[in-house]
């Protein structure tokens, strides 16, 4: 499944405020903010994925990648096994004859086109749910 990396900077009060947090919820917050940023790159997919039966389409998901050592939880987005095919679709094939058919390149332009609303919804949901976590157990966090 193609992987797109995104590093967002500039948020040095947001890593202030969140490491006042207790360990599980500084997770969860940053758990809540990459799913919500993988999403806006997900919808992106999902309205730019070539359509013919429309089983690309419905295959596009953005799942959490399991056994990351990253502190910031990492979210893969492409077709699930039942669209297995948009991999084609995205980088080519060679087909009979050994006549190369060029891929659309549908995800990666999908990973460019909402890159930057992605990022900005992930500092927006940090911004929002560590306050509100922070007023769950008692913390007064300042202006994040």
């Amino acid at each position: 499944m193609p992987m797109l990396e995104m590093k967002i900077t500039g948020l040095r009060e947001v890593d202030n405020a969140l490491k006042q947090l207790p360990l599980k919820l500084q997770r969860k917050v940053l758990s809540q903010a990459a799913s919500a940023g993988a999403t806006v790159i997900k919808k992106e997919a999902k309205r730019l994925a070539p359509v013919q039966t429309g089983t690309l389409k419905k295959s596009i998901v953005a799942k959490k990648k399991k056994g990351s050592k990253a502190w910031f939880p990492i979210y893969l987005i492409g077709p699930s096994q039942q669209g297995w095919y948009g991999r084609l679709v995205e980088f080519g094939w060679m087909a009979k004859g050994a006549r190369f058919i060029p891929g659309t390149r549908w995800l990666t332009k999908a990973a460019d086109n909402s890159y930057k609303k992605a990022i900005q919804k992930v500092q927006d949901v940090l911004r929002k749910n560590i306050g509100k976590e922070a007023q769950k157990v008692g913390l007064k966090v300042g202006s994040v």
